[in-house]
């Protein structure tokens, strides 16, 4: 079995771990936390935001938005390790993976739907923050929007061994939707800079 619980260690851990010849940490489990380090990236430029009195109750309710993505993408960069194992162990005892295999994409899949809500509060953030800043969110565009294409080739990698194509289509039907509004957001936020 592989470690599960890189979120509470070192990043000198985790880097050593993922380089490793190891099954996990892999693409999945990177892709969040590089979504992680781009909401984490905009939540610096909130809490710089903050000092002016008129973007106080706009900005404190951004904050709330995109410290909930950050918690949930915390989780994922250690359930993707847990649910790619437990895959794992389904394929070495010859066991019907089906499931195990919905559950491997369908981390990846949060990882890109919890990209795009970072992507639409860093929209809102814009108007809001010191022109300095901006190229913060820009950068935190560029980690997220990699997090998400990265967390697509993860979903679609999984969804070649799923037989259920409703669950294959409502899939892919979801990324495909969120993938316009990753550059509907890229396009505004390039563009406010």
């Amino acid at each position: 079995m592989y470690s599960t619980e890189y979120l509470k260690g070192s990043i000198e851990h985790y880097l050593e771990d993922l380089s490793d010849r190891k099954m996990a940490p892999g693409g999945g489990s990177a892709a969040a936390l590089n979504a992680a380090l781009g909401v984490a990236l905009s939540l610096m430029v909130i809490r710089y935001s903050v000092k002016h009195a008129e973007s106080e109750a706009v900005l404190s309710g951004l904050k709330d938005d995109q410290e909930a993505v950050l918690s949930v993408l915390e989780e994922l960069i250690d359930e993707d390790c847990r649910v790619f194992s437990e895959l794992m162990v389904m394929l070495s005892e010859k066991k019907d993976a089906e499931d195990a295999y919905k559950a491997s994409a369908s981390v990846p899949l949060k990882i890109s739907a919890a990209c795009v809500s970072a992507l639409n509060t860093s929209r809102s953030i814009m108007p809001h923050v010191n022109p300095r800043l901006k190229s913060d969110i820009a950068c935190a565009l560029h980690m997220l929007k990699g997090a998400f294409f990265s967390a697509e080739l993860n979903v679609e990698v999984n969804l070649k061994f799923i037989k259920d194509k409703d669950f294959i289509k409502a899939t892919r039907d979801s990324l495909n939707k969120d993938k316009e509004l990753i550059f509907e957001a890229e396009k505004e936020i390039l563009a406010s800079i």
